[in-house]
């Protein structure tokens, strides 16, 4: 390798270390905590995390007959979903959820 070759190697790895020294701080300064909500309501086990745009609430029916469940979102419209006994189910709206209920056998 050259000597100007080999000069221009160093100036460029010396400006993006330094880049990344100073864009480091900067990028964890701006990060939030990610929050994670658990519960339980009748039969239904559930959790979601905050998100920037959309949320997404994760259910699993515990019961063995199927139930109905109703999640209450902060911007989105309520959603309701029969769910099989045992089943994993999840929901995904903008906004957060503002009430997750077990609305019985369905």
């Amino acid at each position: 390798m050259s000597i100007k070759k080999r000069a221009l190697a160093v100036v460029a790895a010396s400006a993006a270390a330094g880049i990344m020294a100073t864009a480091g701080p900067a990028a964890a300064a701006t990060a939030t905590a990610m929050s994670t909500h658990r519960g339980t309501s009748g039969c239904f086990s559930w959790s979601w995390a905050d998100g920037n745009v959309t949320t997404a609430v994760y259910t699993h029916n515990t019961c063995s007959s199927a139930h109905k469940i109703h999640i209450s979102w902060s911007v989105a419209a309520d959603y309701e979903e029969c769910v099989a006994g045992g089943a994993h189910f999840n929901s995904r709206a903008v906004g957060g959820p503002t009430a997750i209920k077990d609305y019985g056998k369905c």
